[in-house]
C-alpha cells in the first residue's frame, strides 16, 4: 500500500516505548533517542484531514477507505497517508461520498452533505425562499482545488521516504532486539554450561529464541527498504520533468505499487513504477 507514513510513526513510537534496563547499553539508549529523533521528523509531513457530514439529526455511519470512522472522530483533525482516499457517509436513506487526495503535509477538510435518492441534498436547513437549494461543493472530480491545480507530488518520491521511513525502524528495531539477545546470550552461557539449562533458566531461553529472529528480520529488512528508499529518491523525476510528463503521470500513478516481501526463504521489495 502507498504512502505509509501513519504506520511509520507507529513503528517509531513502539521504539520509544520500550522499556529499556537501567544498565542498557549505550547503544541502546542511543538507538531509541534516534527513533524519537526520526519520529519527531516524520510527524510534520504526515497529512491531516477533518471530515464533516451535513445532512439529517440522524445516526451517520461514515467509513474512510473501507474502515469505520467513529462519530467522536468526524470534525475533528486526524493523520492519514498521503494519496487518494474514499469518505462514504450515510444516515437513513441519505447518502453521500467523495474522493479526495492528499500530499505530503497536507491539511483539508472533506466535507459530505447527505441527498436522498432525489438528489436534494439535507443540510439541516431550508433553501432560500425563491430558489432551490444551493448544490453541494465541487469535488475532486469536477476539477482543480483552490491552489488552481490537482497535481500532487512527485509519486515516485514520496514512496522513496516512505520507504526509508520504514527501513529506518526496522533497522532501529532490530539494533535494539539484536542487543537484548545479546545480553541473553552471555548471560544463559555463563549458566548453562554444555547448552544445558536449570528449569529457572528457561524463560530466558524461550526470549533468547524470540528475540533472535526479529532481530534479524529487522535489520534485513529495514536494510532492504533503507537501500530501495534512496535508490528511488535520487532517481525520482526533477519538478522540470514531471511538468514536460504531466500527462503519462496521471495515468501512471494509477498504476503505481509497492510490496515489501518477508518470508522465511526470501526479504525483498517489489513494485511498478
Amino acid at each position: 500500500k502507498l504512502g505509509r507514513l501513519v504506520e511509520a510513526a507507529e513503528r517509531y513510537l513502539e521504539v520509544t516505548r520500550m522499556t529499556l534496563p537501567a544498565d542498557a547499553r549505550p547503544k541502546h539508549v542511543d538507538a531509541q533517542r534516534e527513533a524519537r529523533q526520526e519520529r519527531e521528523e516524520l510527524l510534520p509531513r504526515i497529512p491531516k484531514v477533518t471530515l464533516r457530514v451535513l445532512g439529517p439529526n440522524e445516526t451517520v455511519v461514515a467509513q474512510l477507505d473501507g474502515k469505520a470512522v467513529p462519530s467522536a472522530l468526524l470534525g475533528v483533525s486526524q493523520p492519514v497517508d498521503p494519496g487518494s482516499h474514499h469518505f462514504e457517509a450515510a444516515a437513513g436513506q441519505a447518502q453521500a461520498e467523495e474522493r479526495f487526495s492528499v500530499a505530503v503535509g497536507d491539511e483539508r477538510d472533506v466535507v459530505l452533505r447527505l441527498h436522498l435518492a432525489s438528489g436534494a441534498p439535507l443540510t439541516g436547513s431550508p433553501p432560500p425562499k425563491g430558489g432551490s437549494a444551493p448544490p453541494p461543493p465541487p469535488t475532486d472530480h469536477d476539477g482543480a482545488g483552490a491552489d488552481g491545480g490537482s497535481a500532487g507530488p512527485n509519486a515516485q518520491g514520496t514512496i522513496g521516504w516512505i520507504a526509508v521511513g520504514l527501513g529506518g525502524a526496522g533497522v532501529i528495531l532490530g539494533a535494539i532486539t539484536g542487543g537484548l539477545a545479546a545480553d541473553k546470550h552471555s548471560s544463559l552461557s555463563d549458566h548453562c554450561p554444555d547448552g544445558r539449562c536449570a528449569p529457572e533458566w528457561h524463560d530466558d531461553v524461550d526470549a533468547y529464541d524470540t528475540l533472535r529472529p526479529i532481530s534479524s528480520v529487522g535489520l534485513i529488512a529495514g536494510g532492504v527498504l533503507l537501500a530501495t528508499g534512496l535508490t528511488l529518491v535520487l532517481t525520482a523525476p526533477s519538478d522540470q520533468s514531471q511538468d514536460d510528463q504531466s500527462q503519462d503521470d496521471q495515468s501512471s500513478d494509477d498504476q503505481l505499487s509497492v510490496t515489501v516481501i518477508v518470508t522465511p526463504e526470501l526479504i525483498g521489495i517489489s513494485g511498478t513504477f
